[in-house]
């Protein structure tokens, strides 16, 4: 239980995350909600409950950029990375620069991992609050996190990748794993009673 909440409770900084995730988890328990997971439902077990009302919280798929070779390396979604679902390399490249890319790099860095983080917008972590945002970045920037503002991954050739500036230029980046922190798409309207 806890969806993103469990992954994004990782990175440094974020402790009040898992303490929040365990009060939400108490709170259900105490008050007695019935929770199902990794359970499919249909539109007519929903009106079969004549429920009241019935909270559908079932997150967002991720966002997978197109990018050309993509799927022939390691690629790790963000909160598998962070869950320690799959093994993550020494040398590090980061597919977006927003909030959870760079916590992200911040806590892979934190493990000794070489990180590159590569942004298609102009600045890194634009989601965030400001000062909380700064705070993050000259963290980032202490432990020699590598961060590319404006350039686009273009594609991927063996153990690297291809980025693109607006002006053109191209720049390969050589990487053990690709960690996208691309965002998400969706809820239940999206891919629910097709």
């Amino acid at each position: 239980m806890g969806g993103l909440l469990v992954s994004a409770s990782f990175p440094p900084k974020k402790g009040d995350i898992e303490r929040f995730l365990n009060y939400l988890k108490i709170q259900i328990e105490e008050l007695g909600i019935e929770v199902n997971l990794s359970r499919e439902i249909n539109p007519e077990e929903v009106a079969g409950m004549r429920a009241d009302g019935v909270i559908i919280a079932c997150g967002t798929l991720p966002l997978i950029p197109a990018i050309k070779g993509l799927d022939s390396v390691q690629t790790i979604k963000v909160n598998e990375a962070l869950l320690g679902k799959h093994k993550v390399g020494q040398k590090v490249l980061i597919i977006g620069g927003g909030e959870v890319g760079c916590e992200t790099a911040d806590y892979f860095s934190d493990q000794g991992k070489e990180v590159i983080v590569i942004e298609i917008l102009e600045k890194m972590a634009v989601d965030m609050v400001p000062v909380l945002r700064r705070a993050l970045l000259d963290r980032l920037k202490k432990k020699g996190v590598a961060m590319l503002v404006g350039v686009k991954g273009e594609r991927i050739e063996g153990s690297q990748m291809i980025i693109e500036d607006p002006g053109g230029k191209r720049q390969a980046i050589k990487a053990d794993t690709f960690i996208l922190a691309t965002g998400g798409m969706g809820g239940p309207k999206d891919y629910l009673w097709r």
